[in-house]
């Protein structure tokens, strides 16, 4: 079920509060259109009638495509309890994951629609950072899969620059058959995040 109201966004530039929809439940099944709009993060952008700027709205999402078992919960802060069970086991074929910011969920949604592992993933930009030249200066990001070799391609900040870095699948093909041989490795129970501090606390 999609789930959207009007709601109050305050602009960061000029600080004065405008209406902008907001989206608290999203069913691609119920509603495919939205897919796209969450892949280019517009649906989290409202543009203020005061000053013209670009706003990013926060707040809590959950986002749902059954058709490829995916759940994704969008909470900034975490949840407020302790992390949600499934005692029947409903969901213990689905992919069901944690992020805290809106760009983690696109990410998310690029690596499974792409049909890839996010753990490879996350595995691949951990070994590809210690081989850059440079550090980032934030988060590395999935970008796409590209060309007849099925390279991957993931951006990070640079200083005032975004950059990319090209990786062949073999290191993801690599990173994957660790998690094979260890399932153990693999993260447990309902809605786990799968980020840059659960592969550096595996890591060390």
């Amino acid at each position: 079920m999609t789930v959207h109201s009007t709601g109050q966004v305050r602009c960061g530039r000029c600080g004065r509060p405008h209406a902008a929809e907001l989206y608290t439940s999203i069913d691609i099944s119920a509603d495919p259109d939205l897919k796209e709009k969450v892949r280019d993060g517009s649906i989290f952008v409202s543009e203020c009638p005061y000053c013209g700027s670009k706003c990013l709205s926060g707040g809590n999402l959950l986002y749902r495509d059954p058709a490829a078992k995916v759940m994704i919960s969008l909470l900034p802060d975490g949840f407020p309890g302790e992390r949600p069970e499934d005692p029947e086991g409903l969901f213990a074929s689905w992919t069901t994951r944690l992020v805290r910011t809106p760009g983690e969920l696109v990410e998310k949604i690029c690596i499974l629609d792409s049909g890839l592992e996010d753990t490879a993933i996350e595995m691949v930009k951990f070994v590809t950072a210690q081989d850059l030249k440079e550090e980032p200066s934030g988060p590395m990001r999935f970008y796409r899969i590209e060309g007849a070799d099925n390279d991957l391609v993931f951006t990070f900040p640079s200083g005032e620059e975004m950059k990319a870095v090209t990786v062949g699948f073999g290191v993801y093909e690599d990173c994957s058959a660790v998690f094979r041989r260890n399932e153990d490795l693999l993260p447990k129970g309902l809605f786990p995040e799968v980020n840059v501090e659960w592969i550096d606390s595996m890591m060390k």
